[in-house]
Protein backbone atom coordinates (compact mmCIF):
# COMPACT_ATOMS: atom_id res chain seq x y z
CA UNK A 1 0.00 0.00 0.00
CA UNK A 2 2.29 2.72 -1.27
CA UNK A 3 1.51 6.14 -2.67
CA UNK A 4 3.27 8.14 -5.35
CA UNK A 5 4.97 11.45 -4.63
CA UNK A 6 2.57 13.24 -6.93
CA UNK A 7 -0.42 11.88 -5.01
CA UNK A 8 1.24 12.69 -1.68
CA UNK A 9 1.51 16.32 -2.73
CA UNK A 10 -2.28 16.60 -2.92
CA UNK A 11 -2.84 15.81 0.76
CA UNK A 12 -1.07 14.01 3.56
CA UNK A 13 -4.02 11.73 4.34
CA UNK A 14 -2.77 8.31 3.18
CA UNK A 15 -6.05 6.47 2.58
CA UNK A 16 -6.90 8.79 -0.31
CA UNK A 17 -4.07 7.40 -2.41
CA UNK A 18 -4.56 3.64 -2.31
CA UNK A 19 -7.83 1.74 -1.94
CA UNK A 20 -6.00 -1.29 -0.52
CA UNK A 21 -6.77 -0.10 2.99
CA UNK A 22 -10.37 -1.20 2.62
CA UNK A 23 -9.38 -4.81 1.96
CA UNK A 24 -7.07 -4.75 4.99
CA UNK A 25 -9.83 -3.42 7.24
CA UNK A 26 -12.42 -5.92 5.99
CA UNK A 27 -10.04 -8.89 6.41
CA UNK A 28 -9.60 -7.93 10.06
CA UNK A 29 -13.09 -6.62 10.77
CA UNK A 30 -13.48 -8.93 13.74
CA UNK A 31 -11.06 -6.58 15.54
CA UNK A 32 -12.41 -3.31 16.88
CA UNK A 33 -10.46 -0.09 16.35
CA UNK A 34 -8.33 -0.40 19.50
CA UNK A 35 -7.57 -4.08 18.88
CA UNK A 36 -6.56 -3.37 15.28
CA UNK A 37 -4.27 -0.51 16.30
CA UNK A 38 -2.64 -2.62 19.01
CA UNK A 39 -2.14 -5.76 16.93
CA UNK A 40 -0.60 -3.98 13.93
CA UNK A 41 1.20 -1.15 15.69
CA UNK A 42 4.53 -2.33 14.30
CA UNK A 43 3.49 -2.38 10.63
CA UNK A 44 5.19 0.31 8.61
CA UNK A 45 3.66 -0.57 5.23
CA UNK A 46 0.09 0.11 6.44
CA UNK A 47 -1.36 3.40 7.71
CA UNK A 48 -2.48 1.62 10.86
CA UNK A 49 -3.82 4.63 12.74
CA UNK A 50 -6.00 5.75 9.82
CA UNK A 51 -7.36 2.26 9.16
CA UNK A 52 -8.20 1.93 12.86
CA UNK A 53 -10.08 5.22 12.61
CA UNK A 54 -12.14 3.83 9.72
CA UNK A 55 -12.85 0.69 11.74
CA UNK A 56 -14.25 2.94 14.46
CA UNK A 57 -16.25 5.07 12.03
CA UNK A 58 -17.71 2.46 9.65
CA UNK A 59 -20.44 0.94 11.84
CA UNK A 60 -21.41 4.44 12.95
CA UNK A 61 -21.47 5.72 9.37
CA UNK A 62 -23.62 2.80 8.23
CA UNK A 63 -26.14 3.52 10.99
CA UNK A 64 -26.07 7.31 10.64
CA UNK A 65 -25.77 7.83 6.90
CA UNK A 66 -27.77 4.92 5.52
CA UNK A 67 -27.86 5.14 1.72
CA UNK A 68 -25.35 8.01 1.78
CA UNK A 69 -22.65 5.54 2.85
CA UNK A 70 -20.66 3.37 0.45
CA UNK A 71 -17.81 0.92 1.14
CA UNK A 72 -14.60 2.75 0.37
CA UNK A 73 -15.77 6.11 1.69
CA UNK A 74 -13.47 7.75 4.23
CA UNK A 75 -14.37 9.46 7.49
CA UNK A 76 -12.75 11.50 10.21
CA UNK A 77 -14.14 10.72 13.64
CA UNK A 78 -15.02 14.25 14.75
CA UNK A 79 -16.34 15.25 11.33
CA UNK A 80 -18.62 12.20 11.26
CA UNK A 81 -19.99 13.06 14.70
CA UNK A 82 -20.80 16.58 13.52
CA UNK A 83 -22.25 15.55 10.14
CA UNK A 84 -25.97 15.41 9.47
CA UNK A 85 -27.67 12.06 9.58
CA UNK A 86 -29.39 10.52 6.56
CA UNK A 87 -32.95 11.39 7.56
CA UNK A 88 -32.40 15.09 8.24
CA UNK A 89 -30.08 15.64 5.25
CA UNK A 90 -32.47 13.97 2.80
CA UNK A 91 -35.53 15.71 4.26
CA UNK A 92 -33.87 19.12 3.99
CA UNK A 93 -32.87 18.50 0.39
CA UNK A 94 -36.36 17.30 -0.56
CA UNK A 95 -37.98 20.39 0.94
CA UNK A 96 -35.60 23.15 -0.12
CA UNK A 97 -34.43 21.97 -3.57
CA UNK A 98 -37.52 22.67 -5.66
CA UNK A 99 -36.44 22.17 -9.28
CA UNK A 100 -39.94 21.09 -10.26
CA UNK A 101 -41.38 24.57 -9.65
CA UNK A 102 -38.74 26.61 -11.49
CA UNK A 103 -39.16 28.37 -14.83
CA UNK A 104 -37.61 26.51 -17.74
CA UNK A 105 -34.95 29.17 -18.28
CA UNK A 106 -33.84 28.70 -14.66
CA UNK A 107 -33.71 24.91 -14.62
CA UNK A 108 -30.58 24.67 -12.48
CA UNK A 109 -31.16 25.06 -8.75
CA UNK A 110 -28.02 26.52 -7.20
CA UNK A 111 -26.97 25.78 -3.61
CA UNK A 112 -23.89 27.05 -1.80
CA UNK A 113 -22.88 24.94 1.21
CA UNK A 114 -20.62 27.41 3.01
CA UNK A 115 -19.57 25.07 5.84
CA UNK A 116 -19.09 21.86 3.86
CA UNK A 117 -17.39 19.59 6.39
CA UNK A 118 -17.64 15.93 5.46
CA UNK A 119 -19.91 16.86 2.54
CA UNK A 120 -23.02 14.92 3.57
CA UNK A 121 -25.36 17.90 3.17
CA UNK A 122 -23.82 18.79 -0.18
CA UNK A 123 -24.33 15.19 -1.28
CA UNK A 124 -28.00 15.27 -0.31
CA UNK A 125 -28.59 18.55 -2.15
CA UNK A 126 -26.85 17.17 -5.25
CA UNK A 127 -28.86 13.95 -5.16
CA UNK A 128 -32.03 16.07 -5.03
CA UNK A 129 -31.02 17.71 -8.31
CA UNK A 130 -29.12 20.83 -7.25
CA UNK A 131 -25.82 22.18 -8.51
CA UNK A 132 -23.75 22.66 -5.35
CA UNK A 133 -20.80 24.86 -4.47
CA UNK A 134 -19.05 23.24 -1.50
CA UNK A 135 -16.73 25.33 0.71
CA UNK A 136 -14.40 23.97 3.38
CA UNK A 137 -11.32 25.53 4.95
CA UNK A 138 -9.77 22.22 6.10
CA UNK A 139 -7.85 20.91 3.08
CA UNK A 140 -7.73 17.34 4.34
CA UNK A 141 -11.45 17.26 5.04
CA UNK A 142 -12.22 18.81 1.65
CA UNK A 143 -10.15 16.14 -0.10
CA UNK A 144 -11.98 13.41 1.81
CA UNK A 145 -15.36 14.95 0.92
CA UNK A 146 -14.35 15.03 -2.75
CA UNK A 147 -13.37 11.36 -2.57
CA UNK A 148 -16.71 10.49 -0.96
CA UNK A 149 -18.67 12.45 -3.56
CA UNK A 150 -16.87 10.48 -6.26
CA UNK A 151 -17.80 7.25 -4.49
CA UNK A 152 -21.45 8.38 -4.54
CA UNK A 153 -21.24 9.29 -8.24
CA UNK A 154 -22.21 12.94 -7.73
CA UNK A 155 -18.86 14.76 -7.95
CA UNK A 156 -19.85 16.33 -11.29
CA UNK A 157 -22.68 18.21 -9.54
CA UNK A 158 -20.46 19.61 -6.77
CA UNK A 159 -17.81 22.28 -7.27
CA UNK A 160 -15.24 22.49 -4.50
CA UNK A 161 -13.73 25.62 -3.01
CA UNK A 162 -11.16 25.47 -0.23
CA UNK A 163 -11.04 28.28 2.28
CA UNK A 164 -13.48 30.23 4.43
CA UNK A 165 -16.97 30.03 2.96
CA UNK A 166 -17.96 33.60 3.79
CA UNK A 167 -14.75 34.97 2.31
CA UNK A 168 -15.31 32.92 -0.84
CA UNK A 169 -18.89 34.19 -1.14
CA UNK A 170 -17.79 37.80 -0.62
CA UNK A 171 -15.14 37.54 -3.36
CA UNK A 172 -17.57 35.82 -5.66
CA UNK A 173 -20.16 38.55 -5.21
CA UNK A 174 -17.53 41.22 -5.86
CA UNK A 175 -16.31 39.48 -9.02
CA UNK A 176 -18.72 36.85 -10.39
CA UNK A 177 -17.33 34.14 -12.66
CA UNK A 178 -17.78 34.89 -16.38
CA UNK A 179 -21.23 33.97 -17.59
CA UNK A 180 -22.73 33.68 -14.09
CA UNK A 181 -23.63 37.29 -13.38
CA UNK A 182 -27.40 37.63 -13.50
CA UNK A 183 -27.76 33.84 -13.29
CA UNK A 184 -31.46 34.23 -12.51
CA UNK A 185 -32.40 36.57 -15.30
CA UNK A 186 -33.80 39.71 -13.70
CA UNK A 187 -32.76 38.56 -10.21
CA UNK A 188 -29.36 39.67 -8.84
CA UNK A 189 -29.01 36.55 -6.72
CA UNK A 190 -26.37 34.03 -7.72
CA UNK A 191 -27.85 31.25 -5.56
CA UNK A 192 -31.27 29.91 -4.80
CA UNK A 193 -30.15 28.73 -1.37
CA UNK A 194 -27.27 29.28 1.02
CA UNK A 195 -26.82 26.51 3.57
CA UNK A 196 -24.77 27.32 6.68
CA UNK A 197 -24.02 25.01 9.60
CA UNK A 198 -21.92 27.17 11.94
CA UNK A 199 -19.42 25.44 14.19
CA UNK A 200 -20.57 25.43 17.81
CA UNK A 201 -17.08 24.47 19.00
CA UNK A 202 -14.72 27.17 17.77
CA UNK A 203 -11.41 26.62 19.48
CA UNK A 204 -12.72 23.39 21.01
CA UNK A 205 -15.14 25.14 23.39
CA UNK A 206 -18.89 24.53 23.08
CA UNK A 207 -20.96 27.66 22.55
CA UNK A 208 -24.72 28.15 22.44
CA UNK A 209 -25.29 31.38 20.55
CA UNK A 210 -25.11 32.43 16.92
CA UNK A 211 -22.78 35.29 17.78
CA UNK A 212 -20.22 32.95 19.35
CA UNK A 213 -20.45 30.35 16.56
CA UNK A 214 -18.15 30.27 13.54
CA UNK A 215 -19.10 31.89 11.26
CA UNK A 216 -21.23 34.43 13.08
CA UNK A 217 -23.99 34.72 10.48
CA UNK A 218 -25.43 37.82 12.16
CA UNK A 219 -22.35 39.75 10.95
CA UNK A 220 -22.91 38.73 7.32
CA UNK A 221 -26.59 39.60 6.84
CA UNK A 222 -26.08 42.01 3.92
CA UNK A 223 -23.79 39.57 2.11
CA UNK A 224 -26.30 36.74 2.52
CA UNK A 225 -29.16 38.94 1.27
CA UNK A 226 -27.20 39.98 -1.81
CA UNK A 227 -26.14 36.46 -2.74
CA UNK A 228 -29.21 34.27 -2.38
CA UNK A 229 -32.96 34.18 -2.49
CA UNK A 230 -33.04 32.09 0.68
CA UNK A 231 -30.74 31.02 3.51
CA UNK A 232 -31.06 27.97 5.71
CA UNK A 233 -29.06 28.04 8.96
CA UNK A 234 -28.60 24.91 11.05
CA UNK A 235 -28.66 25.53 14.79
CA UNK A 236 -27.74 23.42 17.78
CA UNK A 237 -30.73 21.61 19.33
CA UNK A 238 -29.45 23.01 22.65
CA UNK A 239 -30.14 26.59 21.56
CA UNK A 240 -33.27 28.45 22.60
CA UNK A 241 -35.23 28.91 19.35
CA UNK A 242 -37.03 32.08 20.44
CA UNK A 243 -33.94 33.93 21.66
CA UNK A 244 -31.75 32.73 18.81
CA UNK A 245 -33.84 33.95 15.89
CA UNK A 246 -34.30 37.42 17.36
CA UNK A 247 -30.94 38.28 15.83
CA UNK A 248 -32.07 37.08 12.37
CA UNK A 249 -34.24 39.81 10.79
CA UNK A 250 -35.05 37.68 7.74
CA UNK A 251 -36.12 34.53 9.62
CA UNK A 252 -39.60 33.42 8.55
CA UNK A 253 -39.63 30.04 10.35
CA UNK A 254 -37.68 28.23 13.02
CA UNK A 255 -38.03 24.47 12.83
CA UNK A 256 -37.23 21.70 15.29
CA UNK A 257 -36.55 18.38 13.60
CA UNK A 258 -36.68 15.04 15.38
CA UNK A 259 -35.97 11.55 14.05
CA UNK A 260 -37.67 8.56 15.64
CA UNK A 261 -38.36 10.54 18.80
CA UNK A 262 -34.92 12.15 19.17
CA UNK A 263 -34.43 15.88 18.67
CA UNK A 264 -31.70 16.30 16.06
CA UNK A 265 -31.50 19.94 15.01
CA UNK A 266 -33.04 23.38 14.77
CA UNK A 267 -33.25 25.24 11.46
CA UNK A 268 -33.71 28.93 10.79
CA UNK A 269 -35.35 29.51 7.40
CA UNK A 270 -34.50 33.01 6.21
CA UNK A 271 -36.07 34.80 3.24
CA UNK A 272 -35.20 38.49 2.75
CA UNK A 273 -38.27 40.70 2.67
CA UNK A 274 -38.67 43.04 -0.31
CA UNK A 275 -36.52 46.10 0.29
CA UNK A 276 -34.70 44.54 3.26
CA UNK A 277 -31.35 44.53 1.47
CA UNK A 278 -31.29 48.29 1.47
CA UNK A 279 -32.87 49.01 4.80
CA UNK A 280 -31.59 46.09 6.83
CA UNK A 281 -34.94 45.81 8.54
CA UNK A 282 -38.64 45.84 7.90
CA UNK A 283 -41.99 45.08 9.42
CA UNK A 284 -42.89 41.45 9.09
CA UNK A 285 -44.65 38.74 11.04
CA UNK A 286 -42.77 36.90 13.80
CA UNK A 287 -41.24 33.60 12.64
CA UNK A 288 -43.52 30.60 12.50
CA UNK A 289 -42.58 27.94 15.03
CA UNK A 290 -42.64 24.47 13.54
CA UNK A 291 -41.93 20.93 14.71
CA UNK A 292 -41.30 18.21 12.14
CA UNK A 293 -41.17 14.54 13.14
CA UNK A 294 -39.33 12.22 10.74
CA UNK A 295 -38.87 8.50 10.49
CA UNK A 296 -35.42 7.00 9.86
CA UNK A 297 -35.86 7.35 6.07
CA UNK A 298 -36.49 11.09 6.22
CA UNK A 299 -40.25 10.84 5.66
CA UNK A 300 -42.47 13.23 7.58
CA UNK A 301 -44.77 11.59 10.11
CA UNK A 302 -46.11 14.78 11.68
CA UNK A 303 -45.84 18.53 11.25
CA UNK A 304 -47.11 21.11 13.74
CA UNK A 305 -46.92 24.89 13.50
CA UNK A 306 -47.71 27.89 15.66
CA UNK A 307 -49.62 29.45 12.77
CA UNK A 308 -53.01 27.83 13.43
CA UNK A 309 -54.48 31.03 14.88
CA UNK A 310 -55.91 29.26 17.94
CA UNK A 311 -55.34 31.11 21.21
CA UNK A 312 -57.42 29.20 23.76
CA UNK A 313 -55.34 27.27 26.25
CA UNK A 314 -56.26 23.63 26.89
CA UNK A 315 -57.69 22.87 30.29
CA UNK A 316 -55.68 21.11 32.95
CA UNK A 317 -56.96 18.42 35.25
CA UNK A 318 -56.15 15.21 37.11
CA UNK A 319 -54.46 12.34 35.28
CA UNK A 320 -56.92 10.12 33.43
CA UNK A 321 -56.36 6.60 32.17
CA UNK A 322 -53.60 7.51 29.68
CA UNK A 323 -50.53 9.73 29.85
CA UNK A 324 -49.19 11.27 26.63
CA UNK A 325 -45.60 12.49 26.38
CA UNK A 326 -45.22 14.65 23.23
CA UNK A 327 -42.16 14.39 21.01
CA UNK A 328 -39.17 16.49 22.20
CA UNK A 329 -39.44 18.73 19.12
CA UNK A 330 -42.88 19.82 20.34
CA UNK A 331 -41.50 20.68 23.77
CA UNK A 332 -38.66 22.59 22.11
CA UNK A 333 -40.97 24.70 19.97
CA UNK A 334 -43.54 25.17 22.77
CA UNK A 335 -46.30 23.55 20.72
CA UNK A 336 -47.82 21.37 23.43
CA UNK A 337 -51.09 23.33 23.34
CA UNK A 338 -51.35 22.73 19.57
CA UNK A 339 -51.07 19.00 20.21
CA UNK A 340 -53.59 19.07 23.04
CA UNK A 341 -56.12 20.91 20.89
CA UNK A 342 -55.64 18.61 17.91
CA UNK A 343 -56.09 15.43 19.93
CA UNK A 344 -58.63 16.64 22.46
CA UNK A 345 -56.31 16.20 25.43
CA UNK A 346 -55.72 18.20 28.61
CA UNK A 347 -52.58 19.09 30.52
CA UNK A 348 -51.87 17.41 33.83
CA UNK A 349 -50.52 20.79 34.94
CA UNK A 350 -51.00 24.09 33.05
CA UNK A 351 -47.24 24.73 32.80
CA UNK A 352 -45.99 21.17 32.26
CA UNK A 353 -46.16 19.33 28.96
CA UNK A 354 -47.53 15.96 30.05
CA UNK A 355 -51.01 15.38 28.58
CA UNK A 356 -53.85 13.10 29.56
CA UNK A 357 -57.20 11.92 28.24
CA UNK A 358 -60.57 12.57 29.82
CA UNK A 359 -61.10 9.09 31.23
CA UNK A 360 -60.90 9.01 35.06
CA UNK A 361 -59.02 6.40 37.04
CA UNK A 362 -61.17 3.73 38.67
CA UNK A 363 -62.87 4.77 41.92
CA UNK A 364 -60.65 4.28 44.94
CA UNK A 365 -57.54 3.79 42.82
CA UNK A 366 -54.31 4.40 44.65
CA UNK A 367 -54.06 7.99 45.79
CA UNK A 368 -52.65 6.97 49.19
CA UNK A 369 -50.00 4.25 48.98
CA UNK A 370 -50.19 3.25 52.64
CA UNK A 371 -51.47 -0.26 51.96
CA UNK A 372 -49.85 -2.63 49.47
CA UNK A 373 -51.75 -2.91 46.22
CA UNK A 374 -52.46 -6.08 44.31
CA UNK A 375 -50.87 -7.00 40.96
CA UNK A 376 -50.59 -3.72 39.09
CA UNK A 377 -51.80 -5.03 35.74
CA UNK A 378 -55.15 -6.16 37.16
CA UNK A 379 -55.83 -4.11 40.27
CA UNK A 380 -58.50 -1.96 38.69
CA UNK A 381 -61.17 -2.36 36.09
CA UNK A 382 -60.56 -0.56 32.78
CA UNK A 383 -62.70 2.54 32.32
CA UNK A 384 -62.68 2.52 28.51
CA UNK A 385 -61.66 0.22 25.66
CA UNK A 386 -57.94 -0.17 25.11
CA UNK A 387 -56.57 2.14 22.40
CA UNK A 388 -56.08 0.48 19.04
CA UNK A 389 -52.63 0.35 17.43
CA UNK A 390 -53.74 2.85 14.78
CA UNK A 391 -54.79 5.31 17.50
CA UNK A 392 -51.45 5.02 19.27
CA UNK A 393 -49.50 5.54 16.05
CA UNK A 394 -51.50 8.71 15.37
CA UNK A 395 -50.02 10.49 18.41
CA UNK A 396 -46.76 12.43 17.93
CA UNK A 397 -44.95 11.02 20.92
CA UNK A 398 -45.21 8.24 23.49
CA UNK A 399 -48.34 6.85 25.11
CA UNK A 400 -48.56 5.25 28.56
CA UNK A 401 -51.40 3.52 30.41
CA UNK A 402 -51.71 4.93 33.92
CA UNK A 403 -51.75 2.37 36.76
CA UNK A 404 -51.51 4.59 39.83
CA UNK A 405 -51.15 8.22 40.83
CA UNK A 406 -49.23 8.33 44.11
CA UNK A 407 -48.28 11.27 46.33
CA UNK A 408 -44.55 11.82 46.47
CA UNK A 409 -43.58 10.47 49.92
CA UNK A 410 -40.16 8.89 49.39
CA UNK A 411 -40.15 6.34 52.22
CA UNK A 412 -43.68 5.16 51.53
CA UNK A 413 -43.08 5.07 47.79
CA UNK A 414 -39.85 3.11 48.18
CA UNK A 415 -41.62 0.50 50.29
CA UNK A 416 -44.60 0.35 47.93
CA UNK A 417 -42.41 -0.16 44.85
CA UNK A 418 -40.50 -2.97 46.56
CA UNK A 419 -43.69 -4.72 47.68
CA UNK A 420 -45.06 -4.58 44.15
CA UNK A 421 -41.89 -5.92 42.51
CA UNK A 422 -40.98 -2.67 40.74
CA UNK A 423 -37.23 -2.70 41.23
CA UNK A 424 -36.30 -1.85 37.63
CA UNK A 425 -38.10 1.19 36.21
CA UNK A 426 -37.72 4.11 33.82
CA UNK A 427 -38.06 7.42 35.63
CA UNK A 428 -39.21 10.56 33.79
CA UNK A 429 -39.29 14.00 35.36
CA UNK A 430 -40.83 17.36 34.46
CA UNK A 431 -41.84 20.13 36.82
CA UNK A 432 -40.31 18.32 39.78
CA UNK A 433 -37.66 19.52 42.27
CA UNK A 434 -35.47 16.39 42.04
CA UNK A 435 -33.43 15.12 39.08
CA UNK A 436 -33.86 11.64 37.63
CA UNK A 437 -30.63 10.47 39.27
CA UNK A 438 -31.77 11.80 42.65
CA UNK A 439 -35.11 10.02 42.28
CA UNK A 440 -33.42 6.69 41.53
CA UNK A 441 -31.44 7.06 44.76
CA UNK A 442 -34.41 8.23 46.84
CA UNK A 443 -36.69 5.42 45.65
CA UNK A 444 -34.07 2.66 45.71
CA UNK A 445 -34.71 1.73 42.06
CA UNK A 446 -32.51 0.83 39.13
CA UNK A 447 -33.25 1.28 35.43
CA UNK A 448 -35.42 -1.50 34.04
CA UNK A 449 -38.62 -2.44 32.29
CA UNK A 450 -40.99 -3.11 35.20
CA UNK A 451 -42.78 0.24 34.79
CA UNK A 452 -42.41 3.89 33.80
CA UNK A 453 -42.60 6.41 36.64
CA UNK A 454 -43.44 10.06 35.93
CA UNK A 455 -42.45 12.47 38.69
CA UNK A 456 -44.32 15.72 38.15
CA UNK A 457 -46.66 18.31 39.63
CA UNK A 458 -50.39 17.72 39.38
CA UNK A 459 -52.99 20.34 38.46
CA UNK A 460 -53.61 21.07 42.15
CA UNK A 461 -49.91 21.68 42.89
CA UNK A 462 -49.20 18.36 44.58
CA UNK A 463 -45.96 16.51 43.80
CA UNK A 464 -46.93 13.10 42.48
CA UNK A 465 -45.43 9.98 40.90
CA UNK A 466 -47.55 8.45 38.13
CA UNK A 467 -46.96 4.71 37.65
CA UNK A 468 -47.49 3.66 34.02
CA UNK A 469 -46.88 1.06 31.32
CA UNK A 470 -45.81 2.16 27.87
CA UNK A 471 -48.29 1.08 25.21
CA UNK A 472 -47.37 3.25 22.23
Amino acid sequence: MRQSDSEQNKTDYPLLHDSGWLDVMLRHYELDASQFALRFSGRRDWPVREIAEQRHCYPRAEAKLGELHRPGMIYLREALEQASGYATAIWRARNWVRTDSRPQQESTFRVADLTGGLGIDSAAFALAGAQVDYCERNLELAAIARHNHEMLGIASRIRQHTGDGMEWLNKRQASPPPGEAGHHGDSPHAFDLLYIDPSRRPGGKRVLSLQDSEPDVTRHTDLIRSAARRCLIKLSPMMDPVDTVRSLDDCVAVIAVSVDGELKELLADCIPAPGSQASGSGTRRPPVHMAVLLDGSGNERFRFTSDSGATDAPVSGPPGSLLFEPDPSLFKMRLIDEVARRYGLSRIHPEIGYLTDGQPLATGHATTPLAPAGPLATDRAPTHPAPTPSTLKAFPGKVFRIRHVLPYKPRTLKKWLAENGLAGVHIHQRGFPLSVDQLYRKLGCRMGEDAHLFATTAHDGQKVVIVTDRIG
